[in-house]
């Protein structure tokens, strides 16, 4: 559903006598228009060719949605699983279609994700959330973005409970560059402060924080450039 929420409570029940224990901190799972902010970036239009969209998205969502997107952007998207054998697959459908010239949405993670999703979960989530702007690392606030709790479950708004998150410190002007690197236009390699003032264990940007971040990803797979061993 989204990437950042908390529970106090194991039994989860969209009924609101069963969640009174639940807080939700903050949703943020709309993600077709930053993927077409991206698209309509100038810079960014001339390199990037296609997109493999998050299976455990679409496994709720649905793939359905994303034919507009690939029809207005001429861009392939493939819907793509976890596995290494599922990422292969997925780039192997994209560089077909960028070959053969097309751009479709392809489902390429069959066994978990249908075109509609789950109808289920997607009505329990339109009852419980209403689409709302969202600021995105690195691409500012996008319309209609994100999801936050209609007021009838005000009370479980952990904004409205505890007051808003604070904003993280930003870095220096020039020392991070989080923000390109999120949206593909740079590479850790060409941040000032990667591997410097910023690590894993003191880091500046969102990319260097989890695991899964290129940053982190870089730093502990590709620190330094690879040279020839002497014999």
């Amino acid at each position: 559903l989204g990437r950042r929420a908390t529970a106090g409570h194991e039994k989860v029940d969209h009924d609101q006598e069963e969640i009174a224990e639940i807080v939700v901190e903050e949703v943020e799972a709309v993600d077709a228009p930053p993927k077409a902010r991206v698209e309509e970036a100038p810079r960014q239009r001339d390199y990037l060719d296609g997109f493999l969209a998050a299976g455990h998205v679409c496994a709720i969502t649905g793939w359905g949605g994303y034919r507009e997107l690939a029809a207005r952007y001429r861009v392939p998207i493939v819907v793509t699983g976890f596995e290494p054998v599922d990422i292969l697959r997925g780039i192997v459908s994209c560089v077909e279609q960028l070959e053969s010239g097309q751009a479709q949405v392809e489902n390429a993670y069959r066994r978990a994700v249908r075109e509609d999703g789950q109808p289920t979960a997607r009505a329990l989530i339109e009852t419980v959330f209403e689409v709302v702007p969202r600021r995105w690392r690195g691409m500012g606030t996008l319309p209609a973005s994100g999801l936050a709790l209609r007021e009838a479950y005000a009370a479980h708004d952990a904004a409205k409970i505890f007051g808003p998150p604070a904003e993280p410190p930003a870095a220096a002007e020039g020392d991070c560059i989080a923000g390109e690197v999120l949206r593909g236009v740079r590479t850790p390699r060409d941040c000032p402060a990667f591997g410097r003032g910023c690590t894993p264990a003191h880091p500046l940007g969102a990319p260097m924080v989890s695991g899964e971040g290129a940053c982190a990803a870089y730093y502990r797979y590709r620190r330094t450039p690879t040279t020839a061993v002497t014999p």
